[in-house]
């Protein structure tokens, strides 16, 4: 059996720090993606993210980008579905702003907040992966034939309950539902 090359490994071992400076961001937020910890979680010498990644900054500039790119592959594929009914549609909105939304639109909203604490390089990627989202949501209206419903409005709904439902210690999911299924009845 022919053992894996060296670039092949280096490029192995670089993909999983970065899933798992992904899931530290998704668990702990901004403040959770360290050197030691993304080490930790990718079970590689701490000097491993250093050779690959030269700063934080640039580790987590490449984890918005990367989650950027899974979010809008994710979504391409969910416009192949043609929701009939609004249950459906909503679960294809939330989804499209935030894969996996059940479990994860919680840190989907808190990496917004952080990267518009900690830095503005972080503030722009988020706010690139966040206009991405938008166009996404008004495509997947679009395909609907929902086009009396205002993306930008869906979009602050899913947000806004999401951010209201989290200072309640409350799970952000069922409430931005809640909201979307409340606008949507209306129209």
């Amino acid at each position: 059996m022919k053992s894996r090359s060296k670039q092949s490994r280096g490029v192995e071992k670089k993909a999983g720090i970065l899933d798992a400076a992904i899931d530290l961001m998704f668990l702990h937020g901004l403040p959770g993606v360290t050197h030691r910890q993304v080490a930790a979680r990718a079970n590689v010498p701490v000097g491993s993210v250093g050779y690959y990644f030269h700063s934080r900054d640039e580790l987590v500039v490449q984890a918005i980008a990367t989650v950027a790119q899974r979010r809008s592959d994710y979504a391409r594929k969910l416009r192949e579905i043609i929701p009939g009914d609004t249950p459906l549609l909503i679960e294809l909105l939330l989804e499209t702003c935030a894969p996996e939304a059940a479990t994860l639109l919680a840190g989907w909203v808190k990496i917004g907040m952080d990267c518009a604490r900690e830095s503005e390089e972080f503030r722009k990627a988020w706010s690139q992966v966040l206009k991405e989202a938008l166009a996404d949501v008004r495509a997947v209206l679009t395909q609907a034939g929902r086009t009396n419903v205002s993306a930008d409005v869906v979009f602050l709904m899913i947000n806004g309950a999401a951010v209201a439902a989290i200072l309640r210690n409350e799970d952000p999911h069922p409430a931005a539902t809640r909201a979307l299924t409340c606008y949507l009845d209306v129209l």
